[in-house]
């Protein structure tokens, strides 16, 4: 009694998709088990911009946790851009994967969309989620 068998577990899921925990398996696990529907610019798409995080990392992946059901509750798509708060919160937290496909796999795990720079925002519609100034 209260030992744990290999067989009493199941995956971490957060919105109904399986959770990266931190190794290069469980990446690998979440890449091949998320079922991301498609994005393109025939979908409205909730955006994460701005460089200003406002608490702590706990607080911020908190929000980034809730963009992504807001996005799914609404039905659109979730964009961040590459250097937003964002971005570097998840670089640090789970980024620690060395591939030349790295921006690819990301898209894939978090089923979102990254954006460079203002330029590659032409065309899409964009929300701007309602956040602290």
């Amino acid at each position: 009694e209260g030992v744990m068998k290999e067989g009493d577990f199941e995956p971490l899921a957060i919105c109904g998709r399986n959770a990266d925990v931190g190794s290069v398996e469980d990446f690998a696990a979440l890449q091949k088990y998320a079922q991301c529907p498609p994005i393109n610019r025939n979908k409205p798409i909730l955006l994460l911009e701005g460089d200003r995080a406002f608490g702590q990392t706990g607080n911020n992946l908190i929000e980034f946790l809730h963009a992504i059901q807001e996005a799914r509750d609404m039905n659109i798509s979730l964009g961040i851009m590459s250097k937003s708060w964002a971005m570097n919160l998840l670089l640090k937290m789970w980024m620690a994967i060395e591939s030349d496909d790295w921006r690819i796999q990301f898209e894939r795990a978090f089923c979102v969309k990254l954006f460079n720079n203002e330029k590659q925002l032409e065309g899409w519609d964009i929300v701007r989620p309602d956040t602290q100034e």
